[in-house]
């Protein structure tokens, strides 16, 4: 079609030599309109306009849906549910972790990208409390009757961290004969052969274990760079069955190897959970699948992919859409009694990922300039209870109750130009956990106030100001002008 318009427009051009010149532009105009229209017709979906301004059946689940404080109740929605994507569910006031601005920053990019990658404590600790997830998946990998995503793992940690356990929910249903899982490690190399790096267990409906399992370097998983061959020779442990591979985030990226492990049962045992703690001495354990095995034959196993971890309660599906609850989600707003400072700037998320982080315990500042002006002793020792009191988009206050003094976390995003106060004097907010906003807090009962108020709204307002004043006073002298010197007449 852009070919046409050219076509014709040198054909009008040769006929405005011969004919009037007002007539060609107009069908110029023309054709470039109908080009647009039609380039724009098959990309840009239609819907009846009855359809498009209806609010979805699942934005009405989530407004009926009660809140714990005055704050709203803050939700992800998985990126292929383009129908409650961010800009999709703003006009209806929902709150989605995604957020709604393309001009991301760099710290709410990553830690999106943690939570996206592994479901775990950092998604708790960021207040969601509701996760919309498909009612169907797609196409999954699968290798020897266990399904997953290259990637999205359902574990990734080091030992000893918040993010080192999860536990799954069995369906009801006949004895469990076996496991398998599909695994892998990362800096692993110096593991030695038969080390233990995870331990799992079965547990009944009365939490009590009836069944155990240890997974162990050489045996059932190994160093997901095992077949590089400048790594090889190095690794201290054997190589194990592959389950596949996925991609690193170097760059390039390159091919990593998974592990296969099978473990089969002397006696079926009836269970309705299961968990896997990591425990590797050193380096991290990746779980990126597991299936349980029935006593009903090997058909019958039963995936743990997707949103199976007994934190999850469904409050609301329909044929596109599930809506669940994360009964673990942490409190928009509460107290820890210790702090400690990143090693440098930008390395909160990795120290929070990489080494044990207890989120309920501790918060992690950034090592940036207003930290380092800020000299608090990190480790105040108070425990107690936060409550958001009001919420608006530019002023939050929370009521602290601390047995000692104590670290306010306000899992909300921090930005430049954000103001604090305690019981009405100026506090400094720093940046906590990568995105949030933490302000000290003494010991007792007190109020704290939130509000943004950021130099360079200020900074506008006063050029919009002074620049109004120049022009009122411009506008008062020309017009002082003209009176000073009316209009003159001349006479024949």
């Amino acid at each position: 079609m852009g070919l046409a318009v050219v076509l014709g427009t040198l054909w009008l051009w040769q006929r405005a030599r011969t004919t009037s010149s007002h007539v060609w532009p107009a069908l110029l105009v023309g054709m470039a309109a109908a080009d647009l229209l039609i380039f724009g017709w098959a990309i840009h979906p239609r819907e009846p306009l009855a359809k498009l301004s209806a609010e979805p059946p699942v934005v009405q689940a989530l407004a009926a849906l009660p809140t714990q404080d005055a704050a709203p109740n803050r939700v992800l929605a998985s990126p292929v549910l383009n129908q409650v994507a961010a800009d999709q569910l703003a006009p209806y006031g929902v709150q989605e972790a995604n957020g709604y601005s393309s001009l991301e920053f760099v710290w709410h990019r990553d830690y999106l990208g943690r939570v996206l990658y592994v479901d775990d404590a950092l998604l708790d600790l960021w207040n969601v409390r509701y996760v919309l997830d498909p009612a169907r998946y797609g196409k999954l990998s699968s290798y020897k009757g266990v399904s997953f995503l290259p990637q999205q793992a359902l574990l990734h940690a080091p030992a000893n961290s918040a993010l080192a356990e999860q536990k799954f929910a069995l369906a009801p249903g006949s004895p469990v004969v076996g496991l398998r899982f599909v695994t892998a490690l990362t800096g692993a190399v110096d593991l030695p052969q038969g080390t233990p790096v995870a331990e799992v267990e079965l547990r009944d409906a009365t939490d009590q274990v009836v069944g155990t399992a240890e997974l162990v370097a050489g045996r059932d998983t190994m160093e997901w760079a095992w077949d590089l061959p400048s790594v090889q020779p190095y690794v201290k442990h054997e190589r194990v069955e592959g389950a596949g591979v996925v991609l690193d985030n170097g760059s390039p990226p390159r091919e990593r190897q998974l592990s296969f492990a099978n473990f089969m049962f002397d006696q079926p045992v009836a269970a309705a959970s299961l968990s896997v703690r990591a425990m590797p001495p050193l380096g991290e354990f990746v779980l990126y699948g597991a299936a349980a095995l029935r006593a009903d034959g090997p058909n019958t196993a039963e995936q743990l992919f997707g949103r199976t971890k007994t934190k999850y309660r469904q409050v609301y599906a329909d044929n596109e859409i599930r809506v669940l609850e994360d009964t673990e989600a942490l409190p928009r707003a509460f107290l820890v009694p210790r702090a400690r400072v990143a090693p440098s700037l930008g390395t909160a998320l990795s120290e929070m990922i990489h080494q044990p982080f207890q989120p309920r315990q501790e918060v992690i500042l950034a090592d940036d300039a207003t930290t380092q002006a800020t000299p608090l002793a990190t480790d105040r020792g108070g425990q107690g209870s936060a409550r958001i009191t009001a919420y608006e988009d530019s002023a939050v206050k929370v009521h602290t109750s601390a047995s000692a003094e104590a670290w306010l976390v306000l899992s909300d995003t921090f930005y430049p130009g954000w103001t604090a106060a305690v019981d009405g004097q100026p506090v400094t907010v720093l940046r906590g956990d990568v995105l949030f906003r933490v302000v000290p807090v003494p010991a007792g009962e007190h109020d704290v106030e939130f509000r943004f108020e950021p130099t360079s709204v200020r900074l506008g307002l006063l050029i919009s100001v002074a620049s109004l004043l120049v022009l009122v006073c411009a506008l008062a002298l020309a017009l002082a002008g003209k009176s000073a010197h009316p209009g003159r007449t001349t006479s024949q």
